[in-house]
């Protein structure tokens, strides 16, 4: 799964993915059940995904980091209390859900 768009891509999701796309090329080209555009045109479908999911990834990772430097920073006390609202909904099964965290 050479191509300079997946140079991004995490070596890990390339080679998962790619593992995939060998069985499955394989089967398909001993089995005669797929041609030679229609590999190709998966394999284009299958690197545009891992790509995405790649960024996918990754933007939740960023969020995850910032949302906790954001608690660490308020219980070391750096974030004050009036530039944050916090709210908590309590459901029937009495389970504390916290909603947004915003900075004002």
């Amino acid at each position: 799964m050479e191509d300079e768009a997946m140079n991004k891509v995490p070596a890990r999701n390339k080679l998962a993915h790619a593992v995939a796309w060998a069985a499955f090329a394989a089967t398909a080209r001993l089995l005669q059940s797929h041609g030679e555009e229609e590999l190709g045109d998966y394999r284009r479908w299958l690197m545009d995904y891992v790509r995405r999911a790649s960024l996918d990834v990754q933007s939740e990772v960023n969020v995850n980091v910032y949302m906790q430097d954001l608690i660490t920073a308020h219980n070391a006390g750096a974030v004050l209390n009036h530039c944050l609202r916090v709210e908590v909904e309590r459901g029937p099964s009495r389970v504390m859900r916290t909603g947004a965290i915003g900075i004002r």
